[in-house]
């Protein structure tokens, strides 16, 4: 797809380069930019036809590739009120199949961004690690989980005071969304949106949780518990029970 134009009724975009590698399990994921120089994200979906439920089962509550889906696309794009959600821009058929264009989040995945930044600043590291826990109380504060939890779908945005931002919302949940209320994706335990969030141990299939990454990540580079001690005390400060 590099160098390709995708059209849509408002915009052309172009496609830049790759930015995550090929063969992720469902998508494709590609900067791009419009007419005006300004940047996005373009997800490209393998299957022809996203679906909210693909993959639902006793075992994988979330399905996946939620988002490439017409309706949990639209439910995405309701929230745009909440300054932490990414915002989900159009969905277009391309060439047989489906994709989204995103805001584009420029920074660095968290998990590289701390085993780079580690040597240098301790300081910087915690910031960032706090900041992950506020941003994920504001996500569980307002409903929402996001569902494949892991430190490559945290971004730090050093341009933007080392903010953190959650990206790749293909199993995100909302007691409101449509596709939640009628596939009761928690069983009625809002508990495990939290739970499974922090240190998922319910399902292989998604991410193992942003708080037990930070937890091996403190066994592997021999650092007791500094970053999932700067993680729970932010997170419980922010955290509204």
């Amino acid at each position: 797809m590099i160098d390709e134009q995708i059209k849509s009724g408002n915009k052309t975009y172009t496609v830049i380069r790759l930015l995550a590698e090929e063969g992720r399990p469902n998508a494709n994921v590609y900067l791009c930019q419009d007419e005006a120089g300004q940047k996005f994200v373009a997800k490209h979906f393998y299957g022809t036809s996203p679906s909210a439920v693909v993959g639902l089962s006793v075992h994988n509550h979330y399905g996946r590739r939620r988002d490439g889906s017409q309706t949990v696309f639209n439910e995405i794009q309701k929230c745009h009120s909440y300054d932490f959600i990414v915002k989900h821009i159009e969905r277009l058929h391309f060439k047989g199949k489906w994709l989204i264009i995103l805001e584009y989040i420029d920074g660095e995945m968290l998990g590289d961004f701390i085993r780079k930044t580690l040597k240098t600043d301790i300081e910087l590291v915690k910031r960032c690690i706090k900041n992950l826990a506020e941003t994920l109380s504001q996500w569980h504060n307002n409903g929402f989980a996001h569902g494949d939890p892991h430190l490559n779908n945290a971004m730090v945005q050093p341009n933007n005071n080392h903010s953190v931002k959650l990206i790749d919302y293909s199993q995100i949940h909302h007691d409101d969304f449509q596709y939640c209320r009628e596939y009761d994706c928690f069983a009625s335990n809002k508990n495990r949106r939290i739970t499974e969030d922090l240190e998922n141990d319910f399902n292989g299939k998604i991410g193992e949780g942003f708080r037990y990454e930070l937890l091996c990540m403190d066994e592997e580079l021999g650092l007791d518990t500094m970053l999932t001690t700067s993680f729970d005390i932010q997170y419980k400060n922010s955290h509204q029970v």
